[in-house]
């Protein structure tokens, strides 16, 4: 194109900018002056070749204000003194003002001061020389904003008046324009320097003219040979409709602009184009051109896509991982993510299977139905044993694979005769965060090519995929573990069942046989033999009813009672129960119950007893000097009262034991809560035992409601609290149900019935029996006890709940129902088990039974049994025997033992008093020559015969001793051998005092 070399169409432009701008001043109509000049304009064109073109009307190159306005640059125009005479929107946007209240203003008050020189040095350059000027310079905006910026101007001369025509750039925006403005209006004009096509038509399509930019665009070399060649109606448009619409839009409203449309290039590819254009009409209202600009667009189209197909892909991936965590199996979750893969690809085929973690095969659930139904191969299967072809591939490798021509990839072979063809492949593997294979998605045959965006967005479906399917096994894991810790716990159940049947058993045949024959005539060291074995029993029975206890709590199969009880009677009883073995220590036992705790309650009272028993034999072995203290009070259950809903078990109760011990410190407060755990160092374990006292307390009373804490500071002794949450009692209930619990009047003698199939238990029983003058007959069998109550009449039966072919309850069941007579229908039958858990109490009494013996017997449970159910109360002159102070002797613990047998109480006493100078005297030696394995012996004896005879303090120093012994450490050792010195000497005043008196 010629433009660009032709000096008079220059000047003509330069003209038509200074008449605009003029009339603008002046505010008249341009249309005179510039109606001449397109009169020029025209004969100009014609010089140039172009007389295929209408006369215009109006300037070629600027028409008027309009296409002024469409110009992507900030245009000024000024007059000699600087004056802004014209300024189009982009202007008026640069300075952030509206762009009428520019014009009128003197430029300069929007300069920066330290370059206002520079402007009026610029301004005079321009209007002097002639010549076109560049400066760069800083702009103040209307609202303070500084721009820096670079100018173009050009002066021009009309009917006397001169003016600066500047063109502004932004200097932020110098990539708009790609080469600076050359020296010359001839070489570089505004529009052919704009960084987007523009162009003039004729009405039937022929380019009139066109910038570089235009040129580019389109794929041309040159402007000229897009003039040349191209054509705005012959193949401009992809689809030829668009461009008729475009014209139709022109026909009707004048303009379009910001349209976006398809446009083909010279090689035949597309791009999109986005149009503003008007049609330029002459004085009788004709087309005579079209005028526009063309912006390339295809990045911001493709950005654009990108966003919303991202925007999509996000979407559907927020919303596959919320549901797919809500999802419970691994077949929706499946379905989920093959069903989101399927839809973000454009995919018709796929599935998503996951690795069976038993067989290491893949199991795919969700073949889409399509993939389903055109399949052929014979045998069609979901679980696949080997990894083959393209998605074997994958499995094997752990890695993802897009293949657009899935035919010709080698790693394709092996997929079996029948299986849908498959053009296009791509599939990921589903990975655990430790790298372990879970399972794999993969799709196939999308109308489209498969892209590295589809590979991305299946990977983030395949990461959810495998967070989802290490979730749901870990969640299969965990119910498959649940159901067998409940098939353990249940086990363990029926286990603790069975050995407390199978060890209370022996147990019985043990502690009955000891207890029979020392109360027989035997010589001393018998008896003593036999003492040993009885203590030694009762000790370790005490140890098998701890553990089974905390064991039957742990598995849940502790069931508490609900019956009105006598709160105050409970804790009465319970005190006395330990004032002699207090009083023996020289401590004080109190009791304070507050006057609005309610003396009758619904609860378990056995259990309270239980944790109470406990805090209160614990104090009573840690505490030396001082006493004990026993404080009841109310107890607020705070946020169950506050929820404004009725609290289950409204009567809140708070327990507090004190004593003066020697104290807890801070470090194990919450350590002697744990089970099996007793606390060392400065809190020296003083007794043997479990160590599960405490944990039972904490869950027994968390069964009843409440809490238990403690207290204390080393040295300054300790306070156990506990709440228990019970309901409201009833006195009347109260004593119905207490009633039938005091059995009155003297013994007479029993026909007793003894059902037991193991001969050493009969024989306990039988000689049981015979020492409180009752009549025993034994079978071995529920067939056997009925045989003989169809024959014989019996005053009670002692029914043991195992035994072959009938048991006891069955056998009881029938006496009920009168299978052996209407007489012997209601005898007393009293159950006798080595069960010890209360639902085996409770089917006991829901069987009919009238009582309940625990193995192993002693003598007393079994008198106080067959008072209860034949109506008679135990006789026993036997006096107990006198305190005799100074607390190194728990007398009440050992008489309880012995039964009320003073004579062997005494004889135990003096056999102690004996045999304890020379323990000790060993000790000493021992200790002397410092041989530890020889103290741990003779510790172990002192311990076994100070259990025996209830002095506790100097147990408590021989079991501490002993594990001195055994662990090496030698100072604690000697140090524990001169304290039981001590105690040999203490004890030894003692009994001097005790014969005294």
């Amino acid at each position: 194109m010629k433009r660009n070399e032709d000096k008079t169409l220059a000047a003509l432009l330069g003209r038509a900018a200074e008449a605009l701008a003029q009339s603008a001043r002046k505010g008249k109509s341009s249309g005179p002056e510039l109606t001449q000049l397109a009169q020029e304009l025209s004969e100009q064109r014609e010089h140039l070749g172009s007389d295929d073109l209408p006369e215009p009307e109006q300037p070629a190159v600027c028409g008027d204000a309009r296409l002024f306005e469409l110009a992507p640059a900030a245009f000024f125009a000024f007059d000699e003194i600087g004056v802004i005479t014209e300024a189009n929107h982009d202007a008026a946007q640069l300075l952030e003002t509206e762009r009428l209240r520019l014009v009128g203003k003197p430029f300069i008050i929007f300069v920066a001061s330290e370059h206002q020189d520079v402007f009026y040095e610029h301004k005079r350059l321009t209007i002097a020389t002639g010549v076109p000027q560049l400066v760069e310079l800083r702009l103040l905006s209307n609202s303070g904003n500084q721009r820096s910026v670079r100018i173009r101007s050009i002066a021009s001369k009309v009917d006397g008046v001169v003016l600066c025509l500047s063109v502004v750039l932004d200097m932020n925006e110098l990539d708009v324009v790609r080469e600076q403005l050359a020296d010359s209006v001839d070489q570089d004009t505004v529009l052919e320097r704009a960084p987007i096509g523009f162009f003039q038509t004729t009405p039937g399509g022929k380019f009139l003219n066109a910038n570089s930019e235009m040129a580019r665009l389109y794929g041309y070399e040159s402007v000229d040979e897009l003039m040349d060649k191209a054509h705005i109606g012959a193949g401009i448009y992809a689809d030829p409709k668009e461009r008729d619409a475009l014209f139709a839009v022109l026909h009707q409203e004048g303009e379009v602009s910001g349209r976006e449309y398809r446009h083909v290039r010279k090689d035949g590819s597309t791009f999109w184009a986005q149009v503003s254009m008007r049609a330029v009409y002459d004085p009788r209202g004709r087309i005579t051109r079209y005028e526009g600009y063309v912006t390339d667009v295809s990045e911001l189209k493709r950005m654009g896509a990108s966003l919303a197909r991202s925007a999509t892909r996000n979407s559907v991936l927020a919303e596959l991982s919320r549901t797919i965590l809500m999802s419970a199996s691994i077949g929706e979750v499946s379905d989920l993510v093959l069903s989101a893969a399927k839809e973000l690809t454009d995919s018709p085929h796929g599935f998503a299977g996951y690795i069976d973690p038993e067989t290491g095969q893949l199991v795919c659930i969700t073949l889409t139905g399509e993939m389903w139904s055109g399949c052929t191969v014979e045998n069609k299967r979901y679980v696949f044993e080997d990894y083959k072809g393209l998605w074997g591939w994958v499995l094997e490798n752990k890695q993802p694979l897009l293949l657009n021509n899935a035919a010709a990839d080698p790693r394709s072979e092996g997929v079996p005769k029948g299986h849908i063809p498959v053009r296009r492949f791509l599939s990921v593997p589903a990975i655990s965060g430790d790298g372990v294979l879970l399972g794999q998605i993969t799709l196939a045959n999308s109308d489209r090519e498969y892209t590295e965006d589809d590979l991305a967005i299946l990977g983030s479906i395949g990461d959810l995929y495998g967070i989802a399917l290490e979730r749901t096994q870990t969640l299969d894991q965990l119910r498959r573990a649940k159901r067998k810790a409940e098939e353990a716990d249940h086990a363990k159940t029926l286990f603790l069942a069975a050995m407390s049947h199978e060890i209370r058993t022996p147990m019985n045949g043990i502690l009955g046989m000891a207890e029979y024959l020392h109360n027989r005539e035997m010589d001393d060291e018998r008896k003593e033999n036999i003492g040993i074995i009885r203590d030694s029993s009762q000790h370790l029975l005490t140890v098998i009813n701890d553990i089974l206890d905390f064991s039957k709590i742990e598995s849940g199969g502790t069931c508490l009672e609900d019956v009105h009880f006598d709160l105050r009677g409970v804790l009465n009883s319970t005190k006395r129960a330990f004032e002699l073995p207090a009083k023996d220590k020289g401590l004080t036992l109190s009791l304070r119950m507050d006057g609005d705790v309610p003396r009758y309650v619904l609860g378990d009272p056995s259990r309270l007893r239980q944790v109470l028993n406990n805090l209160l034999g614990n104090s009573l072995k840690f505490t030396e000097t001082g006493g004990i203290a026993i404080r009841v009070s109310s107890h607020d259950p705070g946020e169950e009262a506050d929820s404004g809903v009725a609290a289950p078990r409204p009567v809140g109760v708070r327990f507090a034991v004190s004593d003066s011990g020697i104290g807890i410190p801070e470090s194990h407060k919450e350590l002697i809560f744990e089970q099996f755990a007793q606390a060392e160092g400065g809190y020296v374990k003083r007794t043997g035992g479990t160590g599960l006292g405490l944990a039972i307390c904490r869950k027994l009373v968390s069964l009843m409601g409440g809490e238990i804490w403690v207290e204390s500071e080393l040295g300054s002794g300790s306070t156990f609290i506990f709440t228990v949450m019970f309901g409201t009692g009833d006195s009347a209930r109260v004593v119905k149900e207490a009633a039938p619990q005091r059995p009155t009047g003297k013994v007479r003698a029993l026909e007793v019935l003894v059902a037991e199939d193991n001969p050493v238990n009969a024989l306990v029983a039988r000689k049981f029996l015979d020492q409180l003058g009752h009549a025993a007959t034994i079978v071995g069998s529920g067939e056997d006890a009925l045989s003989a109550l169809s024959q014989k009449r019996f005053d009670l039966v002692m029914m043991d709940l195992e035994m072959p072919d009938m048991d006891g309850l069955e056998a009881t069941r029938r006496i009920r129902s009168g299978e052996v007579g209407r007489d012997m229908a209601e005898v007393p039958v009293i159950a006798v088990t080595a069960h010890v858990f209360s639902d085996v109490r409770e089917k006991c009494e829901a069987g009919g039974m009238d009582g309940y013996l625990a193995k192993p017997l002693t003598m007393a449970d079994l008198r106080r049994a067959l008072a209860e159910v034949s109506d008679t109360a135990p006789a026993s002159s036997v006096r107990k025997p006198a305190d005799q102070g100074g607390g190194l002797l728990q007398r009440s613990v050992l008489w309880e033992r012995l039964d009320g047998d003073l004579e062997l109480y005494d004889e135990l006493l003096q056999v102690f008093e004996q045999e304890m100078p020379t323990l000790v005297e060993g000790l000493e030696n021992a200790a002397e020559n410092a041989d530890l394995n020889r103290i741990a012996i003779l510790g172990h004896s002192l311990k076994s015969a100070s259990t025996t005879i209830g002095a506790t303090s100097i147990k408590e120093a021989a079991v501490q001793l002993e594990h001195a012994a055994l662990e090496n450490r030698l100072e604690t050792a000697l140090s524990l051998v001169e304290k039981i010195a001590l105690e040999r000497d203490a004890f030894l005043q003692e009994r001097e005092r005790s014969r005294a008196s």
